[in-house]
């Protein structure tokens, strides 16, 4: 496996990772999108390609590719409207910290997203 991993910043508070590798013999490129729910979790997705051949074997490498990454396997579900999406969770974001790369941007993210998080929520 080889390739590499960057950050992009997206609006509304996500974060994309995308990552680019071989494997299994196979270029590709995915882009996991993180966000936080309503509760404050972290929660990142990635939809297979559906209009590219192997639309299962895709979720199959980006699972295999985040498993190397990070030790975890995220969860691949097969949806009633036909995507397949892979879930990942902050443990995988938490593990995404151990490259230098991708550090500082993703730290700077939880962070950030705390402080708008209590910046929302009306007092009690």
């Amino acid at each position: 496996m080889g390739g590499g991993a960057r950050r992009r910043g997206l609006d509304r508070g996500r974060q994309a990772t995308h990552l680019k590798a071989n494997v299994g013999g196979v270029e590709g490129e995915w882009i996991i999108t993180y966000r936080r729910n309503s509760r404050g979790a972290h929660l990142g997705y990635y939809y297979a390609n559906v209009e590219a051949p192997g639309v299962e074997a895709d979720a199959e490498r980006i699972a295999t590719l985040t498993e190397a990454i990070t030790g975890e396997k995220p969860a691949v579900i097969c949806r009633k409207d036909g995507l397949i999406q892979a879930e990942f969770y902050r443990s995988h974001l938490e593990a995404y910290m151990r490259y230098k790369e991708l550090r500082d941007v993703v730290e700077r993210w939880m962070r950030g997203r705390r402080r708008f998080l209590k910046a929302s929520r009306p007092p009690r």
